[in-house]
């Protein structure tokens, strides 16, 4: 029997709050329209290659599949106490952070073998060696 469950339950820590988000697995066809948006461009200045502002620009690609896989997403307030909604979040780099982390569980679960995770973390960068698939600059760079 498969250990596939159509829905993945993660939560995120951010400034404080817990961040339930429910996930629905990429299908193939989200999975190669991402494709393009996974590697850093070669030819693309230094600074567009890692760090924030390529996670803005992977975030921005993948708006639609962000929204069409998330499919709850809640604990998030604002400095009033309101909730904020995912679509909220996207519109504001100063998630980014969450984003990333959201996004990179998504790629996560939704590759089958463990060896392909590895092999995806290896594209992306700041991603400690076994670890988790991260797209922002680690503490130390």
């Amino acid at each position: 029997m498969s250990r596939f469950t159509p829905a993945v339950e993660a939560e995120f820590e951010f400034e404080g709050d817990r961040v339930a988000v429910t996930l629905r697995r990429l299908s193939n066809r989200q999975m190669v329209a991402l494709a393009p948006h996974l590697a850093p461009d070669p030819d693309a200045p230094a600074a567009l290659r890692s760090g924030v502002v390529r996670s803005a620009a992977l975030i921005a690609n993948s708006r639609e599949v962000i929204r069409e896989c998330v499919t709850g997403f809640a604990g998030l307030k604002d400095s009033a106490g309101a909730a904020l909604t995912l679509d909220a979040v996207l519109d504001e780099a100063y998630f980014l952070p969450l984003l990333d982390q959201v996004f990179s569980e998504l790629l996560k679960i939704s590759v089958l073998t463990e060896a392909d995770a590895k092999k995806l973390d290896a594209l992306l960068p700041g991603a400690p060696a076994g670890g988790s698939a991260s797209l922002m600059p680690s503490p130390e760079s």
